[in-house]
């Protein structure tokens, strides 16, 4: 037997790109539902928040919703993570503008 016979090819359709799709599409469905039941939450709470990295820098800001969900009398505090984007400033008006462009955005999704 031959080294060569044992060889089987297989082959993926799910290239790079096509997985990166797929998880674009995952992450967008994802965020509907999620964001459709913040909308529909008769509480909620935002949370932004960074931290700095060792040359005391912020480089990141992270988003939170807090929220409670209400259903069949059933009472539950949920919070969700929508993620992390990039700070372009460091002082409070630069801060306060990135905060207030992003719910901005979040309103119109």
């Amino acid at each position: 037997m031959k080294l060569e016979e044992d060889k089987t090819s297989k082959v993926s359709y799910l290239s790079p790109d096509i997985q990166n799709e797929f998880i674009n599409v995952l992450s967008n469905h994802v965020k509907t539902k999620l964001f459709n039941e913040i909308k529909s939450a008769k509480y909620f709470g935002i949370m932004f928040d960074s931290t700095p990295d060792i040359s005391h820098i912020d480089q990141n800001m992270s988003e939170v919703i807090l929220y409670v969900k209400i259903q069949n009398r059933k009472v539950e505090d949920k919070e969700a993570f929508l993620g992390f984007f990039p700070l372009q400033g460091k002082k409070a008006a630069d801060l306060n503008d990135e905060i207030l462009d992003k719910l901005q955005f979040r309103q119109t999704i």
